[in-house]
């Protein structure tokens, strides 16, 4: 019976796998995936300011993967507001792409959309409880 293509002590290892991996190399970096922070091509608009965090955007293999983490002073933004715009044209999606949304006390949108033209909006925002912020995150990804 002719054996796998293994070394010699991999093929006697009590722990196949083990031996494998104690050969292999694991040394992956972003660098070498290709992942690239693309954040700062994003511009948060007027009347917009960053909670938890300012937006994060990576770049991966024609995907963008995107945090938004914003609040809108004064209450209830309007229907279909710009939040952000995208500064480089090469990171606008191929088509317009939705996020759903998540809110907090009570705060809703139906989604955010990312829109081929650059423009990242707010769609159907509401702010039940009429508090004086109105917050809203939305995670995804879409394709350029």
């Amino acid at each position: 019976m002719s054996k796998p293509i293994l070394s010699e002590l991999e093929y006697n290892a009590d722990d196949v796998a083990s031996a494998i991996l104690l050969k292999a190399d694991l040394s992956i970096a972003n660098d070498d995936l290709g992942v690239t922070d693309v954040s700062s091509s994003y511009t948060l608009q007027s009347g917009w300011a960053n909670e938890v965090n300012a937006l994060i955007a990576y770049r991966f293999m024609g995907f963008i993967f995107l945090n938004i983490n914003v609040k809108h002073a004064g209450g209830s933004p309007g229907d279909s507001e710009s939040i952000y715009t995208i500064d480089d044209d090469d990171l606008d999606p191929a088509t317009n792409q939705s996020l759903p949304t998540v809110g907090y006390g009570r705060d809703l949108a139906y989604c955010i959309v990312i829109h081929t033209d650059g423009n990242i909006k707010i769609v159907v925002p509401d702010n039940p409880a009429s508090d004086a912020d109105f917050y809203v995150n939305a995670n995804g990804w879409y394709r350029i």
